[in-house]
């Protein structure tokens, strides 16, 4: 994933600062300054702009007393915009586009295409709206080596200076691109297979490029886009792990992703919880979830707990001189607590509990010397961690005779 590093929310540093010397001098220390202002980075992707009236500070300006004058327009390249709100602001957001309508956000807070509210917990936190159409660009290697045609219409490439090399799709629109004549080597960018005449591209960026490289030559150079931070938040009352190239997330992790890259995310609960899902992004039967970096800034992962399930599996008495106990066998597929009682004709003669740990558990129950032998009732109530209505059992025995 070109080389990025996954580092936890809490350590993820924006210093902000007063001034250019004190910014200085907090990033040399690896610190933050005292203010309390945290990092929202906005970055429109295609015609239209983002725009808030929540009380914010343009941190682009230098520092972080100017306030926020107007909507974020950096929609291309490398542009976006950096502004500053205090630690939890809710932060409404608004789509303005300007062509073909605004195509969506890339944050579950936000999951339609209206207005979007953002609160700012982390230190940094990237917002990505997709307007439409975004633009699909082709460079060669050399002029008039080959052409390249696209599936749907549109790319008509020889020489970079054809106008169509370059042409605009509906956002997320997967393109096929082939490259006809030539002595062909191979796709430069998110185009793949990249040592096939064909491959296929994803227009999710203003503007996406694809280069093509003829006859060993260097690829052509592209040009470069935003860098946004995806954050990975595990949801729910389960336990469980969240893994990307060998990196393990604790309750959430955070990582700086070149808009576009692939990231490839690996979801394992633990032995009493269940996996819920990746928040409708890819289907709950996946435990490996692909997406692309930028459309998508944010997945939340869902863990549940088991339902309780508990069963006797069996009862006895032993006896062994004067001392008879009541064994048992109670199979859970949770750790809880059980509790054991012993009635004779209505009363309590016995009782213990034990914490019962999930699989098969050997419970026993010790029985005074005075209480007479005959049919007893054994009560078993299993308790729900979850707080729901316990499981209850019984089983009638009888007590033998003291030797």
């Amino acid at each position: 994933m070109r080389g990025d590093r996954w580092i936890t929310a809490a350590a993820l540093g924006t210093v902000l600062v007063f001034g250019l010397a004190a910014a200085a001098l907090a990033a040399a220390a690896g610190g933050r300054s005292a203010t309390s202002l945290v990092t929202l980075e906005v970055a429109p992707r295609g015609p239209g702009s983002i725009s808030t009236d929540t009380p914010g500070f343009d941190l682009g300006a230098g520092n972080d007393t100017t306030p926020i004058s107007g909507p974020c327009t950096n929609s291309e390249g490398e542009g976006e915009c950096r502004w500053g709100f205090p630690r939890g602001t809710p932060v409404e957001l608004t789509a303005n586009p300007t062509a073909d309508g605004f195509y969506g956000w890339s944050s579950p807070d936000c999951p339609s295409t209206g207005s979007c509210t953002v609160t700012v917990d982390d230190d940094v936190t990237t917002i990505v709206g997709q307007f439409n159409p975004l633009t699909l660009g082709v460079k060669l290697s050399r002029d008039d080596a080959g052409t390249v045609t696209s599936s749907p219409a549109g790319i008509d490439c020889s020489a970079d200076t054809d106008d169509g090399c370059l042409h605009a799709f509906k956002a997320n629109t997967p393109v096929q691109l082939t490259v006809s004549g030539g002595d062909f080597t191979r796709w430069k960018g998110d185009c793949f297979p990249a040592d096939q005449r064909t491959c296929t591209i994803v227009v999710d960026d203003e503007k996406t490029w694809a280069g093509v490289t003829f006859d060993g030559d260097d690829g052509p150079q592209l040009e470069t886009t935003i860098n946004v931070l995806l954050q990975v938040k595990k949801l729910g009352g389960g336990g469980g792990t969240v893994t990307a190239t060998g990196i393990e997330c604790g309750a959430q992790c955070a990582r700086r992703v070149t808009f576009g890259d692939t990231v490839s995310l690996t979801a394992q609960p633990d032995g009493a919880s269940t996996f819920d899902g990746w928040g409708g992004l890819c289907a709950r039967t996946q435990r490996t979830c692909e997406f692309p970096a930028g459309p998508i800034t944010r997945v939340d992962v869902k863990f549940g707990h088991e339902t309780l399930t508990a069963r006797v599996v069996g009862v006895g008495v032993h006896r062994s001189g004067a001392k008879r106990t009541v064994v048992m066998q109670l199979r859970v597929n949770r750790m809880t607590n059980a509790l054991l009682v012993l009635r004779r004709h209505g009363h309590k003669v016995a009782r213990a509990r034990y914490e019962v740990h999930p699989g098969r558990n050997g419970l026993r129950l010790a029985v005074r010397r005075s209480v007479a032998p005959g049919p007893c009732r054994l009560g078993v109530t299993v308790v729900d961690p979850d707080g729901g209505a316990p499981q209850l059992f019984s089983r009638a025995i009888r007590l033998p005779k003291l030797r």
